[in-house]
């Protein structure tokens, strides 16, 4: 997914479908990076959890990838900068689901009824 500040439709590329995503770009938390395939900017790893727990479907992604996304997301992500990000964006249910979890919860059932 890519995130733009004017809708656009999707686009079928050689590596993959992209697509883009209606976003206020000035409140992402991003980070610069360099890649084989181009150079640009990416959501830290605190707002991705964010977002997949917020709306795990976005983008045609199927429940059970968004699940393990966010597994694979909250084992590395810095709580406070979750806290910030999410307090920012008015995420309080993503946030409740994501303490919910590092508190020994599963994610299985939250974002089931999320999907």
């Amino acid at each position: 997914m890519v995130a733009v500040p004017k809708q656009r439709p999707a686009l079928e590329t050689p590596a993959g479908r992209v697509v883009f995503v209606t976003r206020d770009l000035g409140s992402l938390d991003i980070q610069r990076v360099e890649t084989e395939l181009a150079d640009g900017w990416v959501t830290s790893r605190e707002q991705t959890l964010v977002d997949v727990v917020d709306r795990p479907t976005l983008g045609g992604l199927p429940c059970a990838d968004a699940i393990a996304a966010a597994g694979h997301l909250a084992e590395e992500a810095e709580r406070d900068r979750v806290v910030s990000i999410a307090g920012r964006l008015r995420k309080a249910a993503a946030l409740d689901l994501i303490e919910a979890v590092w508190a020994g919860g599963s994610w299985e059932p939250r974002m089931r009824q999320r999907c």
